[in-house]
């Protein structure tokens, strides 16, 4: 075990497999990093794109809720007021 990591004891065919195994290990790690990094952020950038879009749905459904309970209501006085208006 403690021969394993004396690296000036391997012989010149172990050095070298070790190094090219590190030169592929490394650019595949490197870029599986960025590849989740950049994935996350594009994932958080499109869930907030999609909350956005949910919030201006929202909004505009309670808005026309609200217009249409407010026209209720308006006609709902008229109709109180007409009707106040012929018994006096």
């Amino acid at each position: 075990m403690q021969k394993l990591f004396r690296i000036n004891e391997w012989n010149f065919a172990t050095k070298i497999g070790a190094a090219l195994i590190l030169l592929g290990v490394i650019p595949v790690v490197a870029v599986s990093i960025l590849l989740v990094t950049s994935t996350a952020n594009a994932l958080r950038e499109s869930d907030f794109n999609e909350l956005d879009a949910v919030t201006v749905a929202k909004v505009e459904a309670v808005r026309n809720y609200m217009t249409e309970r407010f026209a209720q209501s308006q006609a709902l006085a008229d109709r109180f007021q007409f009707s106040g208006d012929e018994a006096g």
